[in-house]
């Protein structure tokens, strides 16, 4: 196998020591597995289990219940990300949009599809170990294939034009075997606890200040021949138990694989010649093979002459741990099943031994033979459950006609004991009953529903911000990648071939390495009413604000609708101006036909359409004159020519429309108080 030019040199020293590392990271990871293991078989049962001896040992299945609706709260659904605006990307805005949408489209089901890979990272949080491993990086598949010589240059000839040398227009160049990829990937994938390694002496749980971190792998000898690691002539092993969780089958594969292990690790920290304290170092053992398959700079990093990261290398490591909690001093952090084995092995335990006084209750009877003769004693043995039995009446002794048979009864202060239990696990994992979607015995008031919900919030919002936090770092990782390996043929599938063209001159060469943000609650479980009502409410204030795009509100609004994006159009329609009109203003006065306006008032509403006929006209003129007679009159009797005073209410002031007709609907106050809510929901 030939040497490849890019191995950083590794002394015999240096390959031991490493090979000391990992022993010790195995051992310890040995010691806690033990507890995983644990767990596992507490979840489900295995395989190997008989079905009829597990029917008879009774469980509460709280593992299960609690994990699995947990999971649900912590990450419900694929968050939607944007990235982070940098002073040095202003006027940059739209290319990063493009970069934006293509790293939501390959986080999606049909990409890394982070719903799936972060549940499995979280089952392992909360059930077996406490820590779930990913792993991110960039894979290729590659066939050679015949290409000219990029290296080849052309003999030089006279130009018989010019007279002066030239390249040889005619020449060829030749053909060189070359790979050529047919398959590319940048994954982001799970791995088993079992197979993460954290150096021995490492007590943190912040994995990117760690000085390494590496994971075990098994992997078929024909890929580590294809990738030159072993030679053809090599054969593997069995695989290791120990890498996996067996679940009760404790069958080791007989397959032909390659045990070895992959380790990122601080240049500056083992290395002279890299001083960069984020550089990394990849390194690749093969158990059983003495010198690295793989040892050289981090394929995801780039270092400028200077010294200094490119703005597309990966900060941190490529191996992304994701934990909820720190624990001082310990990289291994107990899961939540850990926290509450006792109590659930308890909870088994007493169900248990309700099941056994159940069965130690059924009433065992004595009979007189002397007084019951056997086929009376057969009626009561074949009776249902509230029948009427016949007895002689010697049985009775005086007692009456009737009488109950006596039965066993069971306290209802032995089921306390299980109340206390589910409520110690109501407090370790922040799900009661109602919670966890089962009907509560307890009844409590709706001020007491608030405020214990409002507790559980506080405790599960924390760690579901743990978690959103640990997802963001990770998709901006990934970004990384896709700026680094992602082909703008598979691009332009997500952006187009104009947007995948613009996007590919731009990665290379951006100012600022790119960050990213979640948006707000966009891995929570929404109700689609109330969702859909938030849009339309959204572009209801919104939309005539002249800083807001109005396109952007209904591309986010019409969605939610169920309505496709094709009823918009590209170009609002262009509206033509009226042609300017006189505008004229009249009143009572003006179309009284005594006063000298009267004939232009009329000229003028004939022009713009209003005809009065003269029959009106001759009917307003005979009325004023009616009128004016009569004021005349009155004028007269009373001494002076003044109207009397209008006595009419003029009526109340227009009332102002407010931009929310609901108001009253959501006020959010205690109802019957007009208080505010303290826990701020609507009661």
């Amino acid at each position: 196998m030939l040497a490849d030019p890019q191995m950083a040199p590794l002394s015999k020293d240096d390959i031991g020591e490493w090979r000391e590392h990992i022993e010790q990271a195995r051992a310890l990871r040995k010691i806690v597995s033990q507890w995983w293991d644990a767990n596992v078989d507490a979840y489900a049962p295995s395989p190997s289990d008989s079905p009829d001896d597990y029917a008879a040992n009774l469980s509460t299945n709280r593992d299960f219940v609690l994990v699995e609706r947990k999971k649900a709260d912590l990450f419900y659904q694929q968050p939607t990300v944007q990235a982070v605006a940098s002073p040095l990307m202003q006027g940059q805005e739209a290319l990063m949009e493009t970069h934006t949408n293509i790293l939501n489209a390959k986080l999606g089901v049909h990409g890394v599809d982070v719903k799936d890979l972060v549940h499995r990272a979280l089952f392992d949080v909360l059930c077996p170990s406490g820590t779930g491993w990913t792993v991110m990086g960039y894979e290729s598949t590659t066939v050679d294939t015949p290409l000219p010589d990029p290296n080849w240059q052309a003999p030089m000839v006279l130009d018989p034009m010019t007279g002066q040398p030239a390249p040889d227009p005619t020449a060829q160049a030749p053909m060189i075997m070359a790979p050529v990829p047919v398959h590319e990937d940048c994954f982001w994938r799970w791995l088993s606890p079992k197979q993460g390694l954290i150096p021995h002496t490492f007590r943190s749980t912040r994995w990117d200040d760690a000085p390494w971190l590496g994971f075990d792998f098994e992997w078929p000898t024909a890929v580590a021949k294809a990738k030159g690691w072993i030679s053809p002539e090599d054969k593997g092993n069995n695989a290791d138990d120990e890498l996996h969780f067996d679940y009760g089958l404790n069958k080791a594969s007989s397959g032909d694989v390659v045990k070895g292990t992959v380790i990122f690790y601080k240049s500056a920290l083992y290395r002279q010649d890299r001083p960069h304290p984020l550089h990394q170092t990849l390194l690749i053992l093969i158990d059983g093979k003495e010198a690295p398959v793989e040892h050289k700079d981090s394929p995801y990093q780039t270092l400028t002459p200077e010294g200094s990261l490119t703005p597309d290398s990966l900060l941190g490591f490529p191996i992304h741990p994701l934990t909820i909690r720190p624990m001082t001093d310990s990289a291994y952090v107990p899961s939540d099943c850990t926290l509450s084995r006792p109590i659930v092995n308890e909870l088994n335990r007493f169900r248990s031994q309700m099941v056994e006084m159940r069965d130690a209750n059924i009433m065992r009877w004595q009979y007189n033979t002397d007084v019951m003769p056997p086929d009376a004693l057969a009626k009561i043995v074949r009776s249902p459950i509230g029948g009427m039995i016949g007895v002689p009446g010697d049985a009775f002794v005086g007692e009456g006609a009737i009488k109950e048979l006596p039965h066993g009864s069971y306290p209802r202060e032995n089921f306390s004991f299980n109340d206390y239990l589910d409520n110690d696990l109501a407090r370790t994992h922040a799900l009661d009953s109602a919670g966890s979607g089962a009907q509560s015995d307890s009844s409590t008031t709706a001020t007491e529903a608030n405020i214990v919900q409002s507790n559980v919030n506080a405790r599960l919002g924390l760690e579901r911000g743990v978690v959103l936090d640990w997802y963001v770092k990770g998709v901006t990782k990934y970004s990384t990648l896709l700026q680094r390996f992602m082909t703008a043929q598979e691009a332009s599938s997500i952006v187009g071939q104009q947007g995948a063209q613009q996007w590919d001159s731009w990665r290379k060469n951006v100012p600022a390495s790119l960050a990213f943000t979640a948006l707000p609650d966009s891995a929570l479980r929404n109700d689609i009413a109330s969702e859909r009502k938030r849009a339309m409410d959204e572009y209801a204030f919104l939309a005539k604000d002249p800083m807001i795009n109005r396109m952007e509100l209904l591309k986010h609004m019409l969605p939610k609708m169920h309505m496709p994006m094709s009823v918009l159009q590209t170009q609002p329609p262009q509206s033509k101006p009226e042609p300017a009109k006189p505008n004229f203003s009249f009143d009572g006065n003006d179309l009284n036909p005594i006063n000298p306006q009267f004939p232009l008032v009329v000229e003028i509403l004939r022009q713009a359409g209003v005809t009065i006929s003269p029959q009106a006209v001759q009917e307003a003129q005979a009325g004023a004159m009616n009128q004016a007679m009569t004021l005349h009159a009155q004028a007269q009797d009373t001494g002076n020519g003044e109207a009397g005073p209008n006595t009419t209410h003029p009526g109340k002031i227009a009332q102002a429309e407010s931009l929310s007709k609901h108001q009253v609907d959501e006020t959010g106050g205690m109802q019957g108080t007009g208080e505010a809510n303290p826990m701020g929901g609507v009661m």
